[in-house]
């Protein structure tokens, strides 16, 4: 909004000042008075729809074409959103005993075989790659040989590249190996799951013996990258939550307004390597000042199959997208958004992985996999309105210091580009935004600028609804030296209006960003100079 102000005393002063040449000689003057009438500008106003949307919520914009101007109110947010971490537990650390007697032969090797198990609560695993992995080992060796010990996990791979190391042997042994990166197959050949192999080989060096051989294993810090297997059937959303439309941030009272054609989007981003079915058990529009008060959106397809990456797409995300309108939901969508200055959406989608049970590809999860559910809803200002009442602020109105004025005459010019009937009133109220205390009550408004509304027809429209041409109004208050003592307490104005859109709210107009609410506010008085 576009505001000026100019205080009545300081603009007498400016005039009456500028009207005297430097050279002026009082003393030429004799006795008299002088009564000079002028006329200056005192508050400027111009609104757009972009003042009286309410963006000040998350995701709240108002859409403006570029070609045409028309606006659209737009509410974008996110429903819910389930991270992979929320689905995939993976207990860490994971430990493990293993104990088997051993020969180690003077010359020649003895191979000990270890089978680890991998836990994962919630997965089914043929392989995974580990972005963090500290594994920890610790061996007892009582065959009192002397040689190396090579290890070897033959189905971790970091570049195509088997894990293996070689140390000294000896009766004890501490080693901790970051295993970071590596790609872990864990069917070990196809055979089963969850499961991966540890090589032990036992080199004598001329001296070998016979004893037990034992390892107490640990994997640490365990964070994975990569995930391929089953994930199982689990819920992704089973929750219950509500989205707040409000649509004018300046508007109170019980006025209603109909859009013809309110769109809701339903986007779903998906980045996990599995099906994923969805359903809504509960989607409505709810008004607490509408009759009814819930609405059921239909439409909706149930149960949605959600697209997904296949394997070889991995780190990727597939889009599905549902658009409502009135066409697909039999008109639910404009009952459900209509009616009043806020609306809700109240909404429960239950979602499930697996839902028909294993695939035959397999399962993948990387670790920033995401499963989000997006809303777009489209408001485009196209319909109808009936009584709303909007209220906006001029702040630091002053009229002060203005002892030789006895009256003036208050003009209002209104310009109206909006294609609603507009009731306005403009109230005087002081720093508190209310009115003097009378009976020990405060009252609302020092005074108005009009004993009632100020009527002013829209601007006349078109056959689509558009305004062509600005409807003005121009309207004269006199105020007399009591009611200008009053405005000398004024601090602030308020601009009110009760708004229905042309035809008495019965025909459908539509808001382009070009539109706009004038308000002109200038004083024309007398002054009385005695000299």
């Amino acid at each position: 909004m576009k505001k000026t102000l100019l205080t009545l005393s300081g603009a007498v002063m400016l005039l009456t000042q500028s009207c005297l040449k430097d050279d002026f000689n009082f003393n030429k003057l004799t006795e008299g008075s002088w009564d000079p009438e002028i006329a200056v500008p005192l508050a400027y106003a111009s609104v757009t729809i972009q003042d009286i949307i309410d963006t000040t919520g998350i995701g709240t914009t108002v859409e403006v074409d570029p070609a045409t101007n028309f606006c659209t109110i737009v509410y974008s947010g996110n429903l819910f959103s389930k991270k992979a971490s929320e689905i995939i537990s993976i207990p860490s650390p994971q430990s493990s005993n293993f104990s088997q007697a051993v020969v180690v032969p003077v010359t020649g090797t003895a191979t000990v075989t270890q089978t680890m198990s991998f836990q994962s609560a919630t997965t089914t695993v043929d392989s995974v790659t580990f972005k963090t992995l500290n594994y920890v080992i610790n061996i007892t060796n009582s065959t009192n040989a002397t040689g190396n010990i090579t290890m070897t996990i033959p189905g971790a791979k970091k570049n195509g590249v088997a894990f293996t190391n070689t140390f000294p042997m000896a009766a004890s042994v501490s080693k901790t190996f970051d295993l970071s990166n590596y790609t872990f197959d864990m069917t070990r050949g196809g055979t089963t799951t969850n499961q991966f192999d540890v090589v032990y080989t036992l080199q004598s060096t001329g001296i070998g013996g016979a004893g037990t051989f034992s390892v107490n294993t640990s994997m640490e810090n365990i964070g994975f990258r990569k995930i391929v297997g089953y994930i199982g059937q689990q819920s992704l959303s089973p929750f219950q939550d509500t989205v707040v439309i409000n649509i004018f941030k300046k508007a109170f009272g019980t006025g209603t307004f109909s859009l013809v054609d309110p769109t809701i989007s339903l986007k779903v981003t998906n980045s996990y390597g599995l099906p994923i079915q969805m359903n809504f058990t509960r989607f409505e529009g709810y008004n607490p000042n509408s009759n009814p008060q819930t609405v059921t959106i239909t439409g909706l397809p149930s149960p949605l199959n959600i697209n997904y990456p296949t394997l070889a797409q991995a780190g990727t995300s597939q889009v599905t997208t549902i658009v409502l309108d009135k066409n697909t939901t039999n008109g639910t969508i404009v009952g459900a958004l209509n009616n009043n200055k806020s609306a809700y959406l109240i909404y429960q989608p239950n979602s499930i992985s697996n839902p028909a049970g294993p695939t035959a590809s397999p399962n993948f999860v990387l670790d920033d996999s995401q499963f989000d559910l997006d809303v777009d809803v489209r408001l485009p200002l196209w319909g109808t309105a009936k009584d709303f009442v909007l209220e906006d602020t001029i702040r630091d109105f002053k009229i002060d210091e203005v002892g030789s004025i006895d009256n003036f005459l208050l003009r209002a010019y209104v310009k109206n580009g909006f294609p609603v009937d507009l009731d306005v009133q403009v109230y005087f109220v002081d720093s508190a935004f209310q009115g003097p205390v009378v009976n020990g009550f405060p009252t609302k408004a020092i005074d108005s600028l009009a004993t009632s509304e100020i009527f002013m027809r829209s601007g006349t429209v078109d056959a689509s609804g558009r305004v062509i041409t600005p409807s003005i109004h121009s309207h004269d208050y006199t105020y007399d030296r009591e009611r200008i003592q009053k405005l000398k307490r004024a601090k602030h104005l308020i601009l009110r209006a009760r708004a229905s859109s042309t035809a008495d709210g019965t025909q459908n107009v539509k808001i382009f960003a070009t539109d706009r609410l004038e308000l002109n506010l200038g004083v024309k008085t007398q002054i009385h100079q005695e000299f």
